[in-house]
This record gives C-alpha cells, sequence and structure tokens, in this order.
C-alpha cells in the first residue's frame, strides 16, 4: 500500500506554523493550533519525512510550555536533534579539512549546499546535515578525487556531473559540474555567469572559525533553484530544499534575476515560500500572486514525495528487481507524477523530460549495456 504524508490537515496547518517559527527568528507559532489534542507524533513523523525535524523543533520551544508535547515525546525528539548535531559537527570539521586539503594542492573548491547554507539558518546545527558538495571544476576534477582517497575516501561511483565518495558516515561529492541544466540558453548563461567569478571571486562563510569559499550570493540563489526545481520536476523534493532556498532569498534580497527558461516554475515553487514558509514576497524577484490558487498542488507533492522523493516508499519497495522490468516500472510510476507536474508548468516539463530525463536516461542504458 501507498504511504503517503499524515492525512491530518490540523497537525498539517500546526507543522507548517513550527517550519515558519524554526525559519525565522522573529516568527511565532500560531498557538490557537495548538491543545491537549494536538497530535504530536503525527508533527514528529511528518518532521522526520521532510528532514526538517531540528527546525521543528526550534519552534516548538517557542511555544508556552502548557502547549508543548509530553516529555516522551520530547525526550524521543531531541534525542534526534542531538544526531543532527552530530551530524553536523562531522560536516563541519570535514569540509575545513577538505578545503584546506584542496587548496593547499592548488585547487578551488566552492562549497555547494548543504553545510554552507547551514550558516544562513537561526540554528545551524539544526539544520539536517547531507554530502559534502564541493565544485572543483572540470580541470582539476582528478585531481581532487586523487586528494580525496589519499585522505581514506573510497570511490563509489560517478555520474557526468559529479564524483561520489564515502568514508565511514561521510559522502563526498566532487563536482566537475555545478549543476546539469535542462535548457542549452539556460545552460550558456549560467556557464557565463560561472566564468565571471570562478576562481577567484567566490563570497565566504564562517565554519568552525575558518572561511570556507561559497557561490556569490546571486549566483547560489539562482543555483539552489535549478538544483531543487530539477528535482521537483523529476523525482520530488521536500520541504528541507524548500527552507534552503527561502533563507538563501531573505538573505540576498534581490530586486532582479536572470531567469531565462525557468520563470514559471520559479514563480510557481515562489508562490509556496510566501503562502506556506512566510518568505516576504519582497524578497522574491519576478513574484506572481496568480498561483496562489494552484500552490496546494505543490504542497501536496512536496508532503508525499519528501526527501528527494525519498518519502514514498512504494517505488522502493514495488520496484522489480531485473534491470528492463526495473526501468519500465520506473517509467510507468514517474509518468503519473509527471503528468502532475505537466498540467501546472505544461512548457517547462517538457523542456526538462525532452532535454534532460530522457537524453540522461539515454546515455545511462547505452552505459550500462557497455558494462
Amino acid at each position: 500500500m501507498k504511504i503517503k504524508y499524515i492525512e491530518n490537515p490540523v497537525a498539517e496547518k500546526a507543522f507548517f506554523s513550527l517550519v515558519r517559527a524554526g525559519l525565522w527568528p522573529k516568527q511565532m507559532p500560531d498557538a490557537s493550533l495548538f491543545n491537549e489534542k494536538t497530535d504530536w507524533e503525527a508533527i514528529l513523523r511528518l518532521s522526520m519525512q521532510q528532514t526538517v525535524l531540528g527546525l521543528v523543533w526550534d519552534g516548538m520551544s517557542k511555544l508556552p510550555a502548557e502547549l508543548q508535547p509530553a516529555k516522551s515525546v520530547k525526550l524521543k525528539w531531541y534525542s534526534i536533534v542531538l544526531r543532527y548535531e552530530q551530524a553536523n559537527e562531522l560536516i563541519n570539521k570535514s569540509v575545513v579539512e577538505m578545503t584546506e586539503a584542496y587548496q593547499q594542492n592548488g585547487l578551488h573548491p566552492i562549497l555547494l549546499k548543504g553545510a554552507g547554507l547551514a550558516t544562513l539558518y537561526p540554528n545551524p546545527l539544526h539544520r539536517c546535515a547531507g554530502d559534502m558538495d564541493i565544485y572543483i571544476g572540470p580541470d582539476d576534477y582528478a585531481k581532487a578525487n586523487e586528494i580525496a582517497l589519499s585522505m581514506g575516501f573510497v570511490m563509489h561511483e560517478e555520474s557526468d556531473n559529479h564524483s561520489h565518495l564515502n568514508k565511514g558516515k561521510l559522502c563526498l561529492e566532487n563536482h566537475r559540474k555545478v549543476v546539469s541544466i535542462y535548457s542549452p540558453a539556460l545552460e550558456r548563461e549560467f556557464l557565463k555567469e560561472l566564468s565571471e567569478w570562478y576562481p577567484n571571486g567566490a563570497d565566504t562563510v564562517e565554519i568552525n572559525g575558518k572561511a570556507v569559499p561559497v557561490p556569490p550570493m546571486e549566483f547560489n540563489v539562482l543555483f539552489v533553484f535549478l538544483h531543487m526545481y530539477k528535482h521537483f520536476v523529476l523525482a520530488g523534493v521536500g520541504l528541507r530544499q524548500l527552507c534552503d532556498w527561502a533563507v538563501l532569498l531573505d538573505r540576498a534580497n534581490l530586486k532582479e534575476i536572470n531567469l531565462e527558461g525557468c520563470l514559471k516554475g520559479w514563480q510557481y515553487l515562489g508562490q509556496f515560500l510566501v503562502d506556506y514558509l512566510g518568505l516576504d514576497p519582497a524578497k522574491l524577484p519576478h513574484y506572481e500572486p496568480s498561483f496562489h490558487d494552484k500552490v496546494e498542488i505543490a504542497k501536496d507533492m512536496i508532503l508525499i514525495d519528501g526527501n528527494f522523493g525519498f518519502n514514498d516508499s512504494y517505488f522502493y519497495s514495488m520496484r522489480p528487481k531485473g534491470y528492463w522490468a526495473g526501468k519500465l516500472f520506473s517509467l510507468r510510476y514517474q509518468s503519473k507524477r509527471w503528468v502532475k507536474v505537466f498540467n501546472l508548468l505544461p512548457a517547462e516539463t517538457i523542456k526538462f523530460l525532452f532535454g534532460y530525463r530522457f537524453a540522461m536516461s539515454f546515455r545511462r542504458i547505452v552505459s550500462d549495456m557497455g558494462k
């Protein structure tokens, strides 16, 4: 049976109120949504599915004591928050080590997403930690992999974009490309903007007292959006990815941004940030409130899909083990989702599917057959 998010409108409203309170320092949760009947177990499950449990904990901590959950629930909740903190401390330590190792060998590493975005949150250690994504460029890509291997990482796999290396609980991705873009025109513009600041025009964030290079703010806003939007169309994203984009937009305070080929997607998901995450629309260039009536569809998809689509256990439990049978199952399953996205954003969905997804799948099948 397909497992969906909690179908409890009251708990859902309470959940989003806590997310907003955790996301924005001056935002308080709506106390009228909480009482002795509050389904805290449902809120906890949803927080875990969306990988925003630390953020929701921070929002819950702003409630009066009498409206907070029972001690047993808080103890279980906080034990997971502690694991978030420990994971972030390990990631931060490793980010500094890898950045310094690459720089000492003449490379120009740029930290993407992850720990860099976490510094924009009210409590950076409460953002769910993920992989270490480091842009190194095509010229130094092989050298970066050699350095990582010499530091105890083990190569897991490689793609067109990056290598994936593991070391204990750590996952490192060395990027030769920042992101795959479905539109040739948009990719040319993106690469042009990249060349204007890389390698010597990066911004920095402070991690463990060290300055770590990250993309300039405007470029980072576009990159984070394109990465998230690609996943939204193709397989799904969770709330953490939308929260990352929201705190970045809030800090960037941009008035204009070049959105050739992806304006509608920007406006549609941007409406979600305004309606559900409380982003000030003045912080969202090209804001278009006409998407308000359709944004609930995106909300339902995000809550069902979860973290990069991994919340839906139906897909992973039912997918056949055979190579071709698995491919056909994935195509049928994903096609149903693509129809939903097409009804919302028809032109951009077609560009994604034919300009990126099908081309990438064809190359992967050819590669697999070659092995």
